[in-house]
């Protein structure tokens, strides 16, 4: 609210004169502690001092670990939200993320003559066989996260159903459509006398 200021060479001879006041509202800028995150993840580049820190995976369809992640310079608990985000909570120093990933593992349920693993992970191609019954026509469909999906590749001569790792991003249900072929029909020729043919 008031200052006295002078050069240095009058401080031993006489006291400095008032100076005046520019403004009367200073302001001041507080930034913060920063944050270092990974390029898997969006977030602001700094937290206040006692606040909460968030940030968002890009890709939710990998499970994150944090392992070696400090804030100032001290482990540092992170928070899976459940959602693809996470939070840092009570920010008291300078934050370094660092992470690992492994894509997500999904059930998979079999249709009827289609045999393979009962789960499949996110960026792993994963396959399956129909066995034919030639009694049968099969008409093969897939959904994923409840979703159909017709993304998938199907080798007839070897029965090998393939879905690529990117597209394995919720639980996958296969569908063979089994259905009983209807009996050809055929034609009896008789030759003979009509009497002496049974009727019947």
């Amino acid at each position: 609210t008031s200052a006295k200021v002078d050069i240095s060479e009058s401080a031993l001879t006489q006291d400095a004169p008032d100076a005046s006041v520019i403004d009367n509202i200073t302001l001041v800028a507080v930034t913060g502690f920063t944050v270092s995150l990974p390029a898997e993840f969006t977030g602001e580049s700094s937290v206040l001092p006692g606040e909460n820190y968030t940030f968002e995976a890009k890709d939710k369809n990998y499970n994150y670990t944090f392992d070696g992640s400090t804030m100032d310079g001290q482990p540092v608990n992170i928070k899976d939200n459940g959602d693809g985000t996470f939070t840092i909570e009570n920010v008291t120093g300078n934050i370094v993320i660092t992470s690992t990933k492994e894509g997500k593992t999904f059930d998979v349920s079999l249709g009827e003559d289609v045999t393979g693993e009962t789960s499949a992970k996110y960026m792993t191609p994963y396959t399956a066989t129909l066995t034919k019954d030639d009694s049968f026509t099969y008409n093969i469909k897939v959904t994923i996260g409840g979703k159909d999906y017709t993304g998938f590749t199907y080798d007839a001569s070897t029965g090998l159903i393939t879905i690529p790792g990117e597209a394995i991003t919720g639980e996958i249900v296969f569908n063979s459509n089994k259905t009983a072929k209807t009996p050809d029909k055929h034609s009896v020729e008789f030759t003979g006398e009509y009497g002496d043919i049974a009727e019947g």
